[in-house]
């Protein structure tokens, strides 16, 4: 079994020259332990983290802090700051004035290398809420050492056991290999990606890289990710984005939906920062971009075995938490019993947090403890940050530290203040890694249990067995609860397979292992589906990946495997395409029919189905090339409802009004750009809806929401002369809980005016544009040409330009920039919209590769579809986030 430990962990005993391997009783260690424990040490600056406040009273600051597990270069240390609300841009502006260096944001936190006396400094500025140490990735598993020769040697036709094992051949067989698809892959090392361009990855043309950590680091894990990748979709485009924290992780988000990049792996797990329960600074960036559209994939984590949670118990009145009765040290083991001793100069991270996210008011530490024979109980070192209720703190403890000698080890739980007994949980996260007291259930760590990513638990790529250190659900529920999560993984991938990177796969040997492997699987098959129905949306793709895997475990999806072993059906004709005309409908509470118009080349057969009881297909329910499907509605005497038809691989709504209260649908007006999401430079955006009925007559109103993720319809009764504004309308009216960004379409049966305002907000006010509810009437139609005045990229502002398709199909803009002088600037980018639909070119200027430009102006125009659309353009301050509407004037 230590053998077994030793190839997955890589830890520290599986070194020579260790002693007393028998000992299997736990060591009690009541009394040394409380009389080495001492309170507090004196603090001198409150916002900052206990590592840092200690780092700045030695005479050797940068050491002191590397040590804690602090990153150190150019005399600076690299921290995170928690900004005030609405002080994110300020506190970056102002560490950029100190000479800070690789300044990020993200959120409310503000992530930069600051010499030691500026930290000094951030403790008196009214603008910060605390400075910790950021929140850094779980190192990954380095290859084998009889590895080491292969990344020295031109290896290549290595391809994952897991393409044959989930049936990708078949797919590339028809023609289905992921050609004009762009996937992103987020991770902490590359090293060697360019050495394997045209062989184990796609041509240079075709691989875009970035780091955001200021320096490239050793190791091949992203390489790795990237491979298996290109072995399931061998035609796809790559965008490598390096990272070692959440912040920097966030930011590479940005720079892949900036890029399009729709279908996201990223095999990383992070040191706490977050609850557990799908909340927190990385939830939130995860949670931005399935709204966008994007498909993200991370690994499930591998701390199944590295996990303890329950509730602080002190049955001894000592202030230690008792593991079991009279044992206050987890001693680290390579088996769950039996203990080995560890060798000087081990390297140890963990991390203790509870659940009082909202205002923790009981303060825990984490200590190491050693233990050298005898009565030689020592604490080494403690995790000490102050918990006591004031703003800006946080319910955890990060622990780095290195072992002083040989001996056993382990960690305790000391309550330094409070009187409450949380729920906690302690991660090893570096080093040898099983705990004696062990509790695989909720060891799911972040960002997998972020509801909007698939999170990828590990099989045998040959085998199909569950590995033993793949985490298990179910997530923590709200505030950080050990009770009332959900149930995670969501499907299972595939590990231990054969890699350029980490060398092929052997009898006995491991490859290319952990959930690390399996993620990049599951991201590399949504891509796949991805190329072969790319009509479909983040949720239909996920929503087959789910029904297509093979149960395993007990019946339906579970917290070891979810809904099981990835697996894809067959592939879908690679010579027909299809679309639908149009793809949604409003139609009032009676009822109603109507029909919807397939395209399809000749002998491409396709269905049609209804998802909904109340929804019928009365004619072409098949068909084979273009072809008719009609459909009838019931009459609904209750509230307002949804309900979707599939046809031919394509998904049409049906928005419905409620009995007698809502509209028929005579008057139909569209509002683009309504947000609830953070966008750049620390943006928030939100939006307000007013509707004003001007007639004598009560507006019987219908109200739809479409955004990433679906659609959600309202309906509301306004009577005349009044008027009507939901604040913050995503949440406030279609009760979104995250964030979100679409287009909202009302339906009247008298004409009403709507309007929007979507605006940045922030604790010095809020900055907000007009956007009007548009209908045909303001649109530019096919063969129209539109212009956008009083546009321009600068160091002080920067353009955006969107557009709603008010028309019944499908529908592709083109926009063209212009210099002052009538000069064309970059290239022409074009966007697609479907009825309904918002869709929006973020910094065009940059997406058209256009340059800087004082003044301009941009022409809009429909180049496919008939429209009409309507268009404007977003001038936004890049200070203030300020954005000022542009709308379009057809010419």
């Amino acid at each position: 079994m230590r053998v077994t430990i030793c190839l997955l962990l890589g830890i520290a005993w599986c070194q020579p020259g260790l002693a007393d391997e028998g000992k299997t009783a736990p060591i009690r260690a009541s009394v040394g332990v409380t009389a080495a424990k001492s309170t507090h040490g004196p603090r001198v600056y409150v916002k900052l983290a206990h590592d840092l406040d200690r780092a700045l009273q030695t005479r050797s600051p940068l050491e002191t802090a590397e040590t804690a597990g602090f990153r150190v270069r150019d005399g600076r240390i690299q921290v995170v700051v928690e900004a005030a609300v609405g002080a994110t841009d300020r506190v970056a502006t102002w560490l950029e004035g100190e000479d800070a260096q690789n300044v990020l944001t993200a959120s409310s936190l503000v992530q930069a290398d600051v010499l030691p006396p500026t930290l000094i400094s951030l403790e008196y500025l009214d603008e910060v809420r605390s400075v910790r140490r950021p929140a850094y990735g779980v190192p990954p598993p380095e290859p084998a050492p009889r590895r080491a020769t292969h990344r020295t040697k031109a290896l290549t036709e290595l391809t994952s056991e897991g393409v044959e094992a989930m049936n990708a051949p078949s797919w590339h067989a028809a023609g289905v290999r992921g050609d004009g698809l762009k996937v992103g892959v987020i991770d902490m090392q590359y090293e060697g990606w360019d050495s394997l361009l045209g062989s184990e990855l796609p041509p240079a043309a075709k691989v875009h890289y970035r780091t955001f950590t200021g320096e490239s680091v050793v190791g091949v894990h992203g390489t790795a990710c990237a491979e298996v990748i290109h072995d399931l979709v061998p035609d796809a485009e790559l965008y490598l984005a390096e990272v070692d924290t959440v912040v920097e992780a966030s930011n590479a988000i940005d720079w892949l939906m900036e890029n399009d990049v729709r279908i996201l792996s990223m095999s990383m797990n992070f040191i706490s920062g977050a609850p557990g329960d799908g909340t927190g600074p990385m939830a939130d960036a995860l949670d931005s971009y399935a709204a966008w559209g994007g498909v993200a994939v991370t690994g499930a984590g591998n701390a199944r075995l590295q996990h303890w949670q329950g509730s602080f118990t002190d049955s001894g009145i000592d202030r230690w938490h008792d593991f079991a009765s009279g044992d206050l040290v987890n001693y680290l083991t390579p088996d769950g019993s039996s203990l080995v001793q560890l060798m000087a100069d081990t390297s140890l991270t963990l991390s203790l947090f509870w659940n009082e996210w909202d205002n923790p008011v009981t303060d825990l530490d984490l200590c190491l403890i050693g233990d050298f024979g005898g009565d030689s109980v020592e604490v080494i070192d403690c995790a000490e940050d102050y918990q006591d209720g004031r703003e800006g703190q946080i319910p955890q403890e990060v622990l780095t530290a290195t072992t002083p000698q040989d001996g056993y080890y382990g960690f305790a739980v000391w309550r330094a203040g409070g009187t409450a007994s949380p729920q906690f949980e302690v991660f090893v996260f570096q080093g040898p890694g099983i705990p004696m007291f062990n509790v695989e259930e909720g060891s799911v760590p972040i960002p997998a249990d972020t509801q909007s990513v698939i999170a990828a638990a590990a099989l045998d790529a040959v085998s199909y067995q569950l590995e033993s250190y793949s985490s298990k659900g179910p997530t923590n529920g709200p505030n950080g609860s050990l009770s009332g999560g959900r149930i995670k993984p969501d499907l299972s991938g595939y590990a231990n397979v054969s890699t350029a990177s980490y060398g092929p796969r052997a009898p006995d040997e491991y490859s290319f292992n952990g959930t690390s492997a399996a993620c990049p699987h599951v991201a590399g098959a949504a891509a796949l589906v991805s190329s072969g129905h790319p009509h479909w949306d983040n949720s239909q793709i996920r929503s087959y990946l789910q029904s297509q895997a093979i149960d395993r475990g007990p019946g339906g999806k579970d917290n070891d495997y979810g809904h099981g072993r990835l697996v894809l059906g067959s592939p879908p004709a690679a010579s027909c395409s299809y679309s639908i005309s149009p793809t949604a409908r409003s139609i009032g509470s009676g009822g109603g029919s109507g029909s919807v118009s397939v395209s399809a080349g000749s002998g491409c057969s396709w269905t049609a189905r209804s998802n909904n009881s109340w929804i019928s297909v009365t004619g072409g329910a098949s068909g084979t090339g273009a072809g008719m499907v009609n459909y009838s509605v019931g009459a609904n005497s209750g509230g307002a409802r949804t309900g979707t038809l599939t046809i031919a691989e394509h998904t049409f709504t049906v928005s419905q009004t409620g009995g007698g209260s809502g509209g028929d649908g005579d008057h139909v007006y569209l509002v683009a750009g309504v947000a609830h999401a953070a966008g750049r430079l620390g943006s928030q955006w939100r939006s307000n809806l007013c509707v004003t009925n001007a007639s004598e007559s009560t507006a019987h109103l219908t109200m739809v929401y479409r955004h990433g993720s679906g659609t959600v319809s309202e309906v509301y009764s306004l009577g005349p002369n009044r008027s009507k504004e939901w604040t913050d309308v995503a949440g406030s009216l279609f009760g979104m809980s995250g964030a979100s960004a679409g287009s909202v379409e009302v339906s009247s049966d008298v004409p009403v005016l709507v309007t929007a305002r979507t605006y940045n907000q922030s604790t010095s006010g809020t900055f907000g544009q007009y956007l009007p509810g548009a209908d045909a009437g303001q649109a530019l139609a096919s063969g129209q040409l539109g212009v956008l005045p009083q546009i321009k990229n600068t160091a002080d502002f920067r353009t955006n330009v969107g557009f709603v398709n008010l028309g019944s199909s499908s529908c592709t803009m083109r926009v063209r920039l212009y210099s002052a002088s009538g000069l064309q600037l970059g290239s022409a980018v074009t966007r697609s919209a479907d009825p309904g639909e918002w869709s929006q070119i973020n910094d065009v200027y940059d997406e058209a590769g256009a340059g800087s430009s004082n003044l301009g102006m941009a022409t809009v125009e429909v180049v496919s579809g008939d429209g009409p659309i309507w268009a404007y353009a977003s001038v936004v301050d890049n200070t203030s986030n300020d954005p000022t509407t542009v709308p379009v004037f057809v010419r």
